[in-house]
């Protein structure tokens, strides 16, 4: 008979799993459990799991050096919340979630995991490791892992795994090989053919949704017999990767780049896969790309440096396996920035070290559908015969139709025809006929994760909150033990201790105003960002009302009235909000008393804002105030994004401030039309013309509009510039004073990419204004 066991203490809880029975239900309550150990050394049955759960989803919440492991059959985990932790290192992987070995048969659901980092960022980590077999991780929330290793790895030799229905958010770009989000390893990692055998794990109806790591790899796939259908990548750096393996199957995903830089598609090795049913949209790499394999059999120069693998036949595996005998089928590419097919990518690559010589040879590449405005549709590797003189099977190109500007160079199988889109209910432009996509289509907050960090999401938790994508931590010159929040005026970013953050991710633009001599800040964004629980009520495009949770009371503001409402009593307050431009702004001494926040500094357009307790005496300082004021001369909507924490040497990307410096070898980039560059000039001045140095700008042709202000939020056109030199050129544009000037992109001739190398400002006088 089955037994209700409540546990409130850590000790409670160790003694309920040692001596839990098949059926058990055992109940952790609420609140804040502490270096927990739980170890589970315990059995169900198939009819009579252990179950293991939170009193309420989502509010028994496991911190410090907290630590989950499986360690035998048939148990289940659910509604467990692992928050700011130290990744503990106790159950011997340096997994914060480990299914051992001798385990079979388990299930982690509907858990979280949020901001889970290790005392040493140096040490790699892991949030779940699966080994054993037939387990299950489903409907689970992952977020905010900064450091090496990846978020979920399947070791060799796990088998018959699922992973389903979770959802992957706001994984910061780490840059560096070793950081995918999912990590599938086993036979055929080692160059094992699929009749070896393989893993057979199943990862479908997940959402990855700005889940960069290490900006290539999204998924990696290194066995056999895996398949992947019917998740959502949505502006996540990197892509969808066959890195090793043979018979996978990956359809009826969905792939929406955003235009962000670094988002790309499916990256195929290996022999026998599948690859069908995929839509690919707005991407700024590839869309679909088979590799060229490496050749192992002999030494082709003296200076190829195998990989040498103990166990294998010839001691040594590919750096890529040979892509042959694939099918590439009733896919959907429409309006990527990148190569829609790219067939042969890396032949030669890092030659002669590497002999990445074997073309790919008799795919089949069928029924596909692409769409593009301008770039690149085809491109396949041409061999080098001096290297290797073989000859390679052709590949099968089938019906495959574009509809873009004929171009040489596309082999038959392809038609050039005018392909009519529709706009969908999920807002996607699919054909008419709708052939190749899959029925649900693609999925969003609402279809993934727990369902109580769902309700927490809708409840205005910050933690459940986009976080902003683009966000950097760089040195700045305060303090940043202190909980310290800088904004400045016409700037629409906003520094939290180092971490240079927008200040709203959804309107990217949005900022501090200064009007009349006081400085208003936005309501609602400056809440998030300072960690309150906001709720909006909007009428149209504009902001009805503000309710802000602050401990036991909540805080209703509209146009023109500012109430509390504490134990069902309401109370007026003396704060009058304003509306401007549809968002309500109230006054930086205003907000920081409602927020119980110190207003450490409030002149020359900066705001400084602390805890109570806390002082920033740095700010007193001009050359503070100076320094700080510098970092926020330039801002941009977006770029073209590699690292959030670079080690010394790297860099955070192709950031804004690249454009202030005269290196030849540095610039901002940022992909799509609308992508905007905004400049700080320290003072209105009459501006008479903006000099800009396009990358290579006489060959692709870059559009751009230019626009002025004097409040940072509302602009006016002062003219638009076409790119016909690479050189620092002044454009001239229709005098007027302002304090802020912006560049905004349109594209260029070739692709979406805008990309800056320097920037000046001149007044009608000639001064330098930058």
């Amino acid at each position: 008979m089955s037994r209700l066991i409540k546990a409130g203490t850590n000790e409670e809880l160790r003694q309920a799993v040692e001596k839990a029975l098949p059926g058990d239900v055992i109940v952790m309550k609420n609140g804040i459990w502490t270096d927990v150990e739980l170890e589970l050394k315990t059995s169900g049955t198939p009819d009579q799991p252990i179950t293991i759960k939170a009193e309420a989803p989502g509010e028994a919440v496991l911190t410090g050096a907290s630590a989950l492991t499986f360690a035998g059959e048939y148990v289940v985990v659910e509604g467990l919340f692992f928050k700011d932790g130290v990744q503990p290192g106790r159950n011997g992987s340096d997994t914060v979630i480990r299914f051992l070995k001798e385990s079979s048969h388990c299930r982690l659901s509907e858990t979280a995991i949020i901001d889970y980092h290790p005392a040493n960022p140096e040490k790699k980590y892991f949030w779940v490791t699966i080994d054993g077999s037939h387990h299950r991780v489903n409907h689970c929330y992952f977020k905010g892992k900064y450091y090496a290793g990846q978020l979920l790895r399947n070791m060799k030799y796990s088998s018959h795994n699922l992973i389903d229905g979770n959802y992957f958010v706001d994984i910061p770009a780490y840059g560096i090989n070793g950081l995918e989000i999912i990590q599938v390893m086993g036979i055929g990692s080692d160059g094992e053919l699929g009749s070896a055998g393989g893993e057979h794990v199943v990862i479908e109806n997940n959402l990855f949704e700005r889940a960069d790591g290490e900006c290539e790899e999204v998924i990696s796939l290194k066995s056999n017999h895996d398949t992947v259908r019917n998740n959502t990548f949505k502006e996540s750096i990197g892509g969808l990767v066959i890195r090793s393996g043979h018979n996978t199957v990956v359809e009826g995903n969905y792939f929406i780049g955003g235009q962000v830089g670094g988002t790309k598609g499916i990256r195929i090795t290996g022999e026998d896969n599948i690859v069908k049913g995929n839509y690919l949209t707005g991407l700024q790499g590839f869309g679909i790309s088979v590799m060229s394999g490496e050749y192992i059999d002999d030494y082709l120069t003296d200076q190829w440096q195998p990989t040498l693998r103990a166990g294998t036949p010839l001691g040594r595996v590919p750096v890529y396996n040979w892509s042959k005998n694939n099918t590439i089928a009733d896919n959907v590419l429409i309006h990527n920035d990148g190569v829609d097919l790219d067939i042969g990518i890396g032949y030669k690559t890092a030659w002669p070290s590497k002999q990445r010589v074997l073309l790919p040879e008799s795919n089949r590449i069928a029924d596909n559908v692409i769409v593009k405005e301008k770039g690149r549709v085809y491109t396949a590797a041409q061999q080098d015969a001096s290297v290797m003189n073989i000859s390679f099977a052709p590949n099968d190109y089938v019906n495959n139709r574009i509809d873009s500007q004929p171009s040489s160079g596309i082999p038959e199988g392809f038609t050039f025809e005018a392909i009519e889109l529709q706009r969908s209910n999920n807002g996607l432009q699919e054909p008419l006929d709708g052939r190749g996509l899959s029925a649900q289509g693609p999925l969003t907050e609402d279809d993934a994760g727990p369902e109580w960090t769902k309700q927490k999401r809708r409840a205005g938790e910050p933690l459940f909150q986009a976080r902003d994508q683009f966000a950097t931590v760089e040195r700045v010159p305060w303090n940043t033990d202190r909980n310290t929040a800088v904004l400045c005026a016409g700037s629409s970013d906003m520094f939290i201790r180092s971490l240079r953050t927008k200040l709203d991710v959804r309107r990217r633009d949005l900022c501090p105003l200064e009007l009349n001599g006081e400085i208003l800040l936005p309501v609602q964004a400056v809440a998030e960002r300072l960690g309150f629980a906001t709720v909006t009520t909007m009428v149209g495009a504009a902001v009805e009302e503000i309710r802000i949770r602050r401990g036991a009371s909540t805080c209703v503001l509209s146009e023109g009235r500012c109430t509390v409402v504490s134990n069902g009593e309401e109370k007026g307050i003396d704060h009058a909000p304003i509306r401007y431009g549809n968002v309500l702004f109230l006054q930086a001494k205003s907000i920081a008393e409602l927020l119980g926040k110190a207003l450490q500094c409030c002149e020359q357009g900066l705001v400084v804002l602390t805890d109570p307790n806390e002082s920033v005496s740095s700010f007193d300082d001009e050359a503070t105030r100076m320094a700080a004021f510098e970092l926020f001369k330039v801002t941009a909507g977006s770029f073209d994004k590699e690292m959030t924490i670079p080690p010394e040497g790297r860099s955070h990307g192709k950031i804004p401030a690249y454009t202030l410096q005269e290196e030849p070898d540095t610039y901002w980039a940022s992909y799509g039309d609308g992508q905007w560059i905004r400049y700080d000039l320290g003072r209105a001045v009459e501006v008479g013309s903006v000099a800009i140095a396009f990358l290579n700008g006489e060959a692709y042709g870059y559009s751009a509009d230019i626009e002025a202000s004097d409040n940072g939020f509302d602009w006016t056109p002062i003219g638009s510039v076409v790119s016909d030199s690479d050189e620092l050129k002044p454009y001239p544009v229709q005098a007027v004073f302002a304090r802020y000037v912006r560049i905004v992109g349109r594209a260029n001739r070739v692709g979406n990419a805008n990309r800056i190398r320097q920037v000046q400002m001149y007044s009608v006088q000639g001064e330098a204004l930058l």
